[in-house]
């Protein structure tokens, strides 16, 4: 049976770049806004309707919102944080940019967005302020041994931050070890909070010959996630009694 961490890492590929249809065009424009559409429509990317779920949905609590989804994570890939991924016809969502933004999006109550800043400022020091496709970012690496930091993953916040600043970042960047400061291959991970959860897009460059990863639209992107998760978010409507849906296994 493949290890873990290899079956992790194989879905994820598939994901990426499989539901995206291979890398001709891993960043298409997002589809126009449509509030008619199926919010699980049959056919690839996979909704839905294959799964067993009808064509308005399904319900999935996290944290205290109650979201409606089309697909669930396969929990032999979850065990190590409490992941759903959040998958629905991208048309439904008012505003969306990118035809990405969906894919490979997760959500997890595994410690909220400020538990993670915290955690980040906890084991990693500030090493420098740099720019990003114009926007002003703080870099945060490992500060142990010398040998971890080259192989440490490299955060980076949209403004500076410090133990002793008050708030949070609006979004935050995670970074794999990568060939020079122009993230020429590896793979990113963009995260905003939502709630009382945090929620995540994963970027994958695997070799140079594959399209860059977007850096310089990572805003563009979280806001992206934000509108795709008020989108799906039906809280109050649910508790309302408005919306009736069977709840995801």
């Amino acid at each position: 049976m493949m290890p873990l961490n290899q079956r992790v890492f194989y879905v994820i590929v598939v994901l990426v770049l499989g539901a995206s249809g291979g890398l001709a065009d891993p960043y298409p424009e997002a589809p126009p806004y449509d509030p008619n559409v199926e919010w699980c429509p049959e056919g690839p990317p996979v909704y839905a309707k294959q799964h067993g779920y009808p064509s308005e949905g399904r319900l999935v609590q996290v944290g205290s919102r109650f979201l409606r989804l089309c697909r669930r994570g396969d929990p032999g890939v979850m065990e190590i944080e409490d992941v759903t991924l959040v998958k629905f016809n991208p048309a439904r969502v008012r505003g969306l940019s990118n035809g990405k933004s969906m894919i490979g999006l997760g959500i997890t109550n595994h410690g909220d967005f400020q538990f993670l800043v915290d955690r980040i400022l906890d084991s990693y020091v500030e090493v420098s302020d740099l720019e990003i496709g114009g926007q002003a970012y703080t870099e945060y690496s490992f500060f142990s041994d010398p040998k971890d930091q080259e192989r440490a993953s490299r955060y980076f916040f949209p403004r500076s931050i410090n133990q002793a600043a008050a708030g949070s970042p609006s979004f935050l960047v995670r970074c794999s070890p990568t060939e020079g400061a122009n993230f020429e291959y590896g793979d990113c991970r963009l995260t905003i909070p939502y709630g009382t959860s945090r929620v995540s897009l994963l970027f994958l460059r695997l070799l140079v010959s594959h399209p860059e990863i977007p850096v310089e639209k990572f805003p563009e992107f979280a806001e992206d996630m934000r509108k795709i998760m008020e989108a799906a978010d039906v809280t109050e409507d649910y508790l309302a009694g408005k919306i009736e849906l069977p709840f995801t296994d």
